[in-house]
């Protein structure tokens, strides 16, 4: 039994030895750790010989090979105590150099007198003599775990949150362990020279070993939780087969095959190697789910889980949507109590969205600054700010992961403890550490739909109201339109019985006055003539507008010549300018189908304006074409031109050239606007082709055919 214990004992202390060299063998914590393990196990196995051997001369011998065995566990808890949990140890040289030299001066000692003399064996009282040296021995045994002790006692007091955790695990199981084993295997041996309990020493090393353990399991030391999950489940593993192995073979030869052959037992092995294989995957899967009970009592998938919170970050774009639902996957993944996320608003306001509170604390804006302030998650056990700790346990916070995607400061996701009571595992803390950015930038987007939601509508409110005071100007700028058209129509009509009557009385004087041969007389009423021609024009031309906009400009369309229109045209329009020649080029072959006094008007009105806004040129020329389909007529100048803004609108009603030139000719700009529609009302197309500075060509087409 006490050889059982002594294996397992040195088992467990090479297994937890091997897996925190192998978690990180360039840590010297774990490496410390490690070379405390092996010291453990190797003495575990010596001691026992040392007790066990049956001649005094092996006793002896064993007893110097734990000393040399021993001599380094003082130096090495030492320096491990100094190490953690950093991964570097920082010590004095020459202090470290002197700790090296004097243990391997002790060990050089351990196999020679000046450590042990010799052992005395009366029954089972084995009594060793002490040399010398057992002072330099005590010093290394006694004195460096004494100020090990003392060391991680200060770190404690130094520490907070996880690793304050660690070391209460750390400085107990050290206290415990090595007061034990200095009572045991120095105090008794070499004062009271009593040995009855030197058996138990390295058994001692169990308390360290279990606390460890523990502090592995629920405080997340060394982070070897996983590794050490999977070696325990192997163990078990390998004795389960082994058991099964043994009893197998003892029930089948005992029981069926009693007293049978060789080639028999050998029949034996082969059935049970044959169960032992088909039933191992299954064996192995069963304790799998225990260990991870008890390690991983809340395990999940990481890539599941980030899979299905990007999943619900890329269907959510409302942010109250967005954060509920990834809040709630967060906390019963992680099984959490509660949670909350805190997002920040214009003007120093907040969002909050919650879940698990029975009655939500008030989180204020200093919580979020001081987390912003650090930059950082902060969790806290393991925070050191008082300031915060305080403020984070009033509110029931034990993790505070800042919302943040480098210039963009979003809010703050907190949480509170685990369900189970276990701290956060490294895992959650991977999690929250890498989606924190992700719903950082998620919450961007959400409140930038929500602005432009908000915009829109705005936007559509305002498009509304602009659309309704729109639709009631321009009621009423229909309603004055035609009040204007009815008044031009009725005052056109009105001016035009009077001046034809001034026409005609003007013509009977001017022959009265003709026959006594008054040249003076004469002059006066030729002017009156034209500028009574120029009214009848104007009025004429406001009733064609007044027709056009009320839709009743007739056409009377027939075949006719156009050469002979043109002519006539010309011809009329020449007795209006001694200045300017007015030159035809071009011949039709086939007749103009259309109202040939509407198209007259057309040319004439080009013609008009072609001699009024070119008085320095001597020239207008009237260029005829024709096709398959149209007949083309352009009027061309020599005057200033028109420019390109003009151009947009120079067939508009009313419309008149910003020039400063033109200014100062008299004009409505109703004649290209009604020679426009007319043009339009044939089916065909006007257009001005001009350069500024180099005159102007106004073309028009009539079809043969009108459309």
């Amino acid at each position: 039994m006490t050889l059982a214990i002594i294996l397992l004992t040195a088992f467990i202390n090479v297994l937890l030895g091997i897996i925190s060299y192998k978690k990180n063998s360039n840590s010297a914590t774990n490496r410390l750790l490690t070379g405390l393990t092996v010291i453990f196990a190797l003495w575990t196995v010596a001691n026992y010989f040392s007790l066990n051997s049956p001649t005094p001369e092996g006793t002896l011998f064993w007893i110097r090979a734990v000393m040399f065995i021993t001599a380094p566990l003082g130096p090495v808890l030492y320096f491990f105590i100094k190490a953690f949990p950093n991964k570097e140890l920082q010590i004095n040289k020459k202090f470290l150099n002197a700790i090296v030299v004097l243990t391997l001066l002790v060990q050089g000692l351990a196999f020679t007198p000046l450590l042990f003399s010799g052992v005395t064996i009366v029954g089972s009282q084995i009594t060793p003599t002490p040399g010398p040296a057992i002072i330099l021995f005590a010093i290394l045994f006694i004195g460096l775990p004494i100020a090990g002790i003392w060391e991680v006692i200060k770190k404690y007091k130094r520490s907070a949150g996880i690793e304050k955790q660690q070391l209460k695990f750390l400085v107990f199981g050290i206290s415990v362990t090595f007061s034990l084993l200095i009572l045991t295997n120095f105090i008794f041996v070499v004062l009271f020279n009593l040995s009855d309990f030197v058996i138990y020493g390295p058994i001692f090393s169990i308390i360290f070993v279990g606390l460890i353990f523990y502090a592995i399991v629920k405080h997340r030391l060394l982070a070897i939780r996983l590794i050490l999950a999977r070696s325990v489940s192997y163990t078990f593993l390998i004795a389960v087969l082994a058991s099964m192995y043994t009893l197998g073979i003892f029930f089948l030869s005992r029981y069926v095959f009693q007293g049978e052959s060789g080639s028999d037992q050998q029949f034996i092995s082969a059935i049970l190697a044959v169960i032992i294989v088909l039933t191992f995957d299954k064996i192995k899967s069963i304790l799998q789910r225990a260990t991870d009970n008890v390690f991983f009592s809340s395990k999940y998938n990481s890539d599941e889980v980030i899979l299905n919170l990007t999943t619900i970050l890329a269907s959510n774009v409302k942010l109250k949507d967005l954060t509920q639902k990834t809040l709630y996957k967060l906390i019963t993944t992680l099984q959490i109590e509660k949670g909350a996320f805190i997002i920040y608003r214009k003007q120093n306001r907040f969002t909050i969205s919650a879940d698990g509170y029975k009655k939500l604390p008030t989180f204020k804006k200093d919580l979020v600054d001081a987390v912003y302030t650090l930059n950082r998650m902060v969790i806290l056990d393991e925070e050191k700010d008082a300031d915060i700790k305080h403020l984070m346990h009033k509110l029931g916070i034990v993790i505070a992961v800042p919302l943040t995607d480098r210039a963009y400061n979003e809010g703050l996701l907190v949480l509170g403890s685990k369900k189970s009571g276990e701290i956060y595992t490294p895992q959650d803390i991977k999690i929250l550490e890498i989606f924190g950015p992700v719903i950082s930038i998620a919450i961007q987007n959400a409140k930038s739909y929500e602005e432009i939601k908000s915009f829109n509508k705005t936007l559509s409110d305002n498009v509304a109201y602009a659309t309704k005071e729109l639709q009631i100007s321009h009621a009423k700028l229909q309603v004055l339109d035609r009040q204007k058209d009815k008044f031009l129509g009725m005052a056109s009509h009105e001016l035009k019985t009077p001046i034809t009557s001034i026409k005609a009385f003007s013509q009977v004087l001017y022959k009265k006055l003709k026959d006594h041969k008054n040249g003076e007389y004469g002059r006066l009423l030729d002017n009156i003539n034209t500028q009574t021609d120029k009214v009848t024009k104007l009025i004429n031309d406001l009733l064609n507008v007044s027709n056009i906009e009320a839709g009743k400009l007739v056409l009377e369309k027939e075949m006719f010549d156009g050469n002979k229109l043109i002519a006539k045209t010309v011809s009329d329009m020449q007795y209006t300018s001694d200045k300017h020649q007015i030159k035809v080029e071009g011949k039709l072959q086939k007749q103009m189908c259309g109202d040939a006094d509407r198209i007259s008007q057309v040319i004439s009105n080009l013609l008009t304006n072609a001699i009024k806004y070119s008085p320095r040129a001597n020239k207008v020329i009237v260029k005829v074409q024709e096709d398959k389909e149209n007949t083309l007529i352009c009027v061309i100048d020599l005057g200033p031109g028109i420019g390109l803004e003009d151009q947009q609108k120079i067939f508009d009603r009313f419309y008149r050239t910003k020039d400063h030139e033109d200014k100062n000719i008299a004009g409505f700009g109703l004649g290209l606007y009604i020679s426009a529609e007319i043009v339009k009302r044939h089916g065909g197309d006007i257009w001005v082709e001009s350069v500024k500075g180099k005159g102007s060509t106004f073309c028009f087409t009539i079809p043969y055919i009108n459309k």
